[in-house]
């Protein structure tokens, strides 16, 4: 479904591309005033130093996609974006590739508002004074899609013009086909995950706007959690967002003056939401809590020292592993401490991710002498032993599997207990 979002997002790339081109150069948060240079209508070519701003399509599509959920040119204030091509060696275009950049603007409503395209030369910063003129748009506040052939990073800065004070927003890499242990900055119903901004205010001299997009061409509902500092839920209320649209709160805890602390976001149905808040203060300075994608409140928290054995034909063994978990992440180290085993080495790495629907996991092991793969197994947490007798800790187990350059295989069966906490601090 996200790989047919994208191809619908160039589709209307593409398309925006007729509108008129981009109007670039310095601004008054960091970089050099570049006045625009003469050229004919017919090329419109517009020169920077050694980057070119160009109307029309690149041509050769894109393989790389950002998103920054929020700029605006209104309430006094304006947005500057900029992209900084860092790819040194390509495939396709060798040493110190250009960029071929498409930017895509999304009015509230999820309407096309505004398009450009740039070329961006490797280890160049092109940066665009107030984007949204810049792009010839004809919203006051909306998102930005950037895509480009070559990988690159960008930044925005939300500007207030009565004293030109920036605050730095970041953009999301594009999550499509990613698995949901995996994603950042981004949720749906399809990765098992939710959003969160670890901190918004309402009080005196602080109020915080909650801006969220839907990065799918279907629309829906999504729910909003306010909870205090304490962690009680405090505000709860379901709001209806279109098919690349944008729902913009600029007060969102005005239920509840007075209070501070997080919000929760979650999605329905087919919507691909990202989200970000800005807090501003009375005196006009302000700052982004941009959403950090978090998993289900079900999903089981096991980071630790595990210890246990390994056990089938070829393996007999028994193991330590010390297990990270950030998210639906899994990875961390494991060393064979004693018994048989078949590969070289009494340490390797393994990775892995949470099954969101039952706590079970899939982790791997892999190595180089042999070569060889090692699969360990859980389908599921439920009915394993959560606290055990007195002293005995968490324990896990499922199924084992082996596989290396030398045809041997073995099945079997890992059984591990938890012993205690990663960092003895």
């Amino acid at each position: 479904m996200y790989r047919s979002l994208v191809k619908l997002m160039v589709v209307g790339v593409i398309w925006a591309m007729a509108t008129p081109m981009v109007e670039a150069g310095g601004s008054n948060d960091g970089s050099p005033e570049v006045p625009q240079s003469s050229g004919t209508d017919q090329a419109r070519v517009q020169e920077l130093g050694r980057v070119f701003i160009m109307h029309g399509s690149p041509g050769n599509g894109s393989s790389y996609s950002l998103t920054i959920p929020y700029v605006t040119r209104e309430n006094n204030r304006r947005t500057n974006v900029g992209l900084n091509n860092y790819s040194g060696r390509s495939m396709m275009k060798g040493d110190n590739p250009d960029a071929n950049v498409s930017m895509i603007l999304y009015d509230r409503d999820g309407n096309v508002a505004g398009s450009g395209t740039a070329v961006v030369h490797s280890n160049e910063m092109f940066q665009m004074n107030d984007v949204i003129s810049a792009l010839n748009g004809t919203t006051g506040t909306g998102w930005l899609n950037i895509f480009s052939d070559e990988p690159i990073d960008a930044f925005a800065t939300v500007i207030l013009n009565s004293t030109n004070d920036p605050v730095i927003q970041l953009p999301v890499s594009s999550q499509m086909d990613k698995p949901g242990a995996y994603t950042e900055g981004q949720a749906s119903m399809g990765m098992h995950n939710r959003l969160f901004i670890q901190s918004s205010v309402k009080t005196g001299t602080f109020q915080s706007s909650l801006m969220v997009v839907n990065l799918s061409p279907s629309g829906g509902d999504f729910t909003i959690k306010i909870y205090d500092q304490s962690g009680q839920l405090i505000s709860s209320k379901t709001v209806s967002i279109g098919g690349h649209g944008m729902y913009v709160d600029d007060d969102i805890r005005s239920a509840v003056t007075g209070s501070f602390g997080q919000i929760v976001i979650e999605p329905s149905g087919s919507l691909l939401l990202m989200a970000n808040s800005l807090v501003l203060s009375t005196n006009g300075t302000a700052g982004f809590f941009p959403a950090v994608a978090m998993p289900a409140a079900s999903m089981m928290q096991m980071a630790g020292d595990w210890q246990g054995t390994m056990t089938g034909i070829l393996f007999n063994a028994q193991v330590k592993m010390t297990m990270f978990q950030e998210m639906g992440m899994i990875y961390g180290t494991m060393e064979f401490s004693g018994g048989t085993f078949p590969a070289t080495g009494t340490t390797m790495t393994f990775s892995g991710a949470m099954d969101p629907t039952t706590n079970g996991f899939m982790l791997q092991a892999h190595g180089t002498s042999p070569l060889f793969n090692l699969t360990l197994y859980m389908p599921s947490f439920s009915g394993m032993p959560m606290g055990g007798k007195q002293g005995q800790g968490p324990q896990m187990q499922g199924k084992m599997l082996y596989l290396d350059e030398q045809n041997r295989k073995d099945v079997g069966t890992f059984t591990m207990t938890r012993m205690g906490h990663v960092f003895q601090n």
